[in-house]
């Protein structure tokens, strides 16, 4: 004798009709909700004063997209009973489209959350270091100077985190002028640079950088950056401008006891520095601008191998010394031909001058301009190039050859750099 087993009351027509209104209403929403969701997050990571610990905010708000996309699935799922196969399979595609969906913006609001796309990612505290002991090392110039006072800087720095570094500053004197040392207050984060930073600030109101400045600065601050390899050849050209220029007068003046070379003798010294400059986009990157053919693909980059097409070029057509007031600082003022592939509108080519200033020590002098930015050859050139057109057919001459009309013979009178 068997036992009878209770069975479960079977659904009313009208409770499967509203089980089926749910699951129409539930199809519909959830994928509103889903893009909803994905773009809660962008907003989140993209945020400029959403700090890096907001993060977990950002993926939280993916991973919450993701479960809805896979109670979407199931949704589709259920239905499938009632419905038409070739509906299910789009359900279920656009399910799946979801899905990828959450995954790129799973990466894409990392990317930007992290600074990508902008400069949203601070600085290391190395650098911020630096640039730190670059402001006091202007007050300090500007003391030496004028003989006024200022206020050493106040600084800090803020992790992506949201963790604050308080910036503590030093003057030292030294034979140079002084000496600016910006150091950390303090606990340092895991992962940065902590150590203290130092600039030499002169007695014409500049800063002494090394003659690789501009290199030193690229990869400090530029390497890493999105699309960094198009404005490497502009470093690279400055840097090699500036150290070609220079080093001779330099390095004549180290053998000498620190002793500047009369006019005659830095005459004779810049009529043998190389005339051009020239730098060029790295070969992979060049490789994918150029035809098969290595002829130039038109608005892009100049051919590679070929040494008469640079990306940038700076050829020197006339280098004048210039003994200043200060005792062991100098000028070289360079009339000079800059050209480059590397502007929207192909290639352009401008004719200006370029101070450069110098210290028997071995340091480039650079100021600050009205505005407060750093002054130096390198953003000479850039207001060069803010004037530059594309040259004619006769303009296009051939690249400077020999030292003739490069140098001034003659002495000049003492000139105070700036």
């Amino acid at each position: 004798m068997t036992e009878d087993v209770p069975r479960a009351p079977e659904r009313t027509p009208d409770e499967r009709h509203a089980g089926a209104r749910t699951l129409r209403v539930l199809s519909v929403v959830l994928p509103g909700l889903v893009l909803g969701t994905l773009v809660a997050s962008w907003i989140v990571a993209y945020e400029p004063t959403s700090p890096g610990r907001w993060l977990w905010a950002v993926d939280s708000l993916v991973g919450v997209a993701a479960g809805l996309v896979i109670a979407s699935l199931v949704v589709t799922l259920l239905r499938s009973h009632e419905r038409p196969a070739w509906r299910t399979t789009i359900s279920c595609g656009g399910a799946l489209v979801l899905a990828a969906i959450c995954v790129v913006m799973f990466e894409a609001d990392k990317f930007t959350a992290v600074g990508l796309f902008d400069q949203r990612k601070p600085a290391p505290l190395a650098d911020a270091l630096q640039d730190a002991a670059d402001d006091a090392a202007f007050v300090a110039a500007e003391f030496l100077e004028t003989g006024r006072s200022g206020d050493l800087p106040t600084g800090s720095w803020t992790s992506f985190m949201g963790d604050t570094v308080e910036f503590e500053f030093q003057w030292q004197r030294n034979a140079a002028g002084i000496v600016a040392i910006a150091s950390p207050r303090g606990a340092v984060p895991k992962g940065q640079d902590g150590r203290s930073r130092r600039r030499q600030a002169l007695p014409n109101g500049m800063i002494g950088v090394p003659l690789d400045h501009y290199m030193r600065r690229f990869d400090q601050t530029q390497k890493a950056r999105f699309m960094s390899a198009i404005v490497e050849p502009f470093y690279r050209s400055t840097d090699s401008f500036c150290r070609g220029v220079l080093g001779p007068i330099v390095d004549w003046a180290k053998a000498h006891a620190g002793r500047l070379p009369d006019a005659a003798t830095a005459a004779k010294l810049l009529a043998d520095v190389p005339t051009e400059y020239r730098a060029s986009l790295p070969r992979s990157i060049r490789d994918d601008a150029d035809g098969s053919d290595g002829s130039r693909t038109p608005g892009t980059s100049a051919s590679v191998g070929n040494p008469r097409s640079p990306d940038v070029m700076l050829a020197i057509q006339r280098a004048t010394y210039v003994v200043t007031s200060h005792a062991g600082i100098f000028r070289v003022v360079v009339q000079c031909r800059l050209e480059t592939d590397l502007l929207d509108g192909g290639p352009r080519s401008v004719d200006g001058s370029i101070t450069l200033t110098g210290t028997a020590g071995g340091l480039m002098g650079i100021g600050r301009d009205a505005s407060g930015d750093l002054d130096g050859p390198f953003r000479q050139a850039e207001r060069l190039l803010e004037t530059a057109k594309a040259p004619t057919s006769s303009e296009r001459r051939a690249p400077t050859s020999g030292t003739e009309g490069r140098t001034s013979p003659e002495p000049t009178a003492p000139a105070t750099a700036k």
